[in-house]
């Protein structure tokens, strides 16, 4: 929803895990973002361990590959990492690891 609520411009988030399974989206502390790209002072990453993943939209169709600065970021902080591209839904939404490499990801119900 946040990706859409933004559109044209990206969006930025944390994901919180918890028993293996992402359960919440924080959003970024203090982030900017226009139509290329979506960043926040990374001295404000809260330190809370639950904290395992960042989640960020390129507001267009097609694969969401990372870019270059997305990698120099996956490689420095946490181990996941989701981007979204236009349409927004969870088959537009690809994850990737440190490296920038795509991992898959299940979506699924939990209480």
């Amino acid at each position: 929803m946040g990706s859409k609520n933004t559109y044209p411009h990206e969006f930025l988030g944390l994901f919180r895990e918890k028993d293996g399974i992402i359960f919440e989206l924080l959003l970024a502390p203090l982030s900017i973002s226009d139509e290329h790209s979506a960043t926040f002072p990374v001295f404000y990453m809260p330190t809370d361990p639950t904290v395992v993943a960042t989640f960020h939209s390129h507001p267009s169709y097609g694969i969401a590959r990372p870019s270059r600065a997305d990698k120099d970021l996956f490689s420095r902080h946490y181990g996941r990492h989701f981007i979204a591209s236009l349409p927004f839904t969870p088959q537009s939404t690809y994850a990737f690891d440190n490296k920038g490499e795509r991992i898959e990801f299940e979506i699924v119900d939990w209480e």
